[in-house]
């Protein structure tokens, strides 16, 4: 390829692409991180694309010349491709750990009974013989049952629904916290207020 006053393009950048240099040639050596390996394949692929778009205007007689560069383009692309696997490979293999997992306190289960325990979570189809008494808990929002078909304390708005449906007089009321919940389901049960109702 020739300028316009017909002098020979520099042979380092032929057709206007960019010089290949150490990528091209044999011998490269293999990068010592992932980040080096990684950084080499994107320069190998960026000088890979810019020869293939530099065919676009290369002369028919340099042709044999672009295509034998854009081969060795290819090629360098190959080994970096490998270069980044084998950096890959060579990194430490991780040190497992050891995860504590605390969970987080399940919220009181549905009980349904005739007898004690006389604890919040367990719903009962007679009346408490005493006070209901806390359980751990997940310090979500409780449902105080005082009239019912069951009565008790659950966190579970379904059963809670479920106790009161369709029941005249029936009263189920949510509260903030347990503590919420027991004294107003205990407070009730002191004054009688606490029935289950068919």
């Amino acid at each position: 390829m020739t300028d316009h006053n017909n002098h020979p393009a520099p042979a380092a950048a032929p057709y206007g692409l960019p010089h290949l240099g150490a990528a091209a040639g044999a011998g490269v050596a293999h990068p010592p991180n992932v980040d080096d390996a990684l950084s080499a394949l994107s320069d190998a692929v960026n000088t890979l694309t810019a020869l293939g778009t530099g065919l676009i205007g290369t002369p028919m007689t340099q042709m044999p010349y672009a295509l034998s560069k854009l081969a060795d383009a290819a090629e360098a692309v190959h080994r970096a491709r490998a270069d980044v696997a084998e950096a890959f490979t060579a990194l430490p293999a991780p040190v497992p750990v050891a995860l504590q997992v605390v969970p987080a306190a399940a919220p009181a289960p549905f009980v349904l009974s005739q007898t004690a325990p006389w604890v919040a979570g367990h719903l009962y189809t007679v009346l408490p013989a005493t006070t209901l008494t806390a359980v751990p808990d997940n310090g979500g929002k409780w449902f105080s049952i005082t009239r019912g078909r069951y009565v008790g304390l659950t966190q579970d708005p379904s059963v809670s629904s479920n106790a009161v449906m369709g029941v005249s007089n029936a009263a189920t009321l949510k509260l903030a916290n347990q503590t919420a919940a027991l004294n107003h389901f205990n407070t009730a049960l002191a004054a009688r207020s606490v029935a289950v109702l068919g």
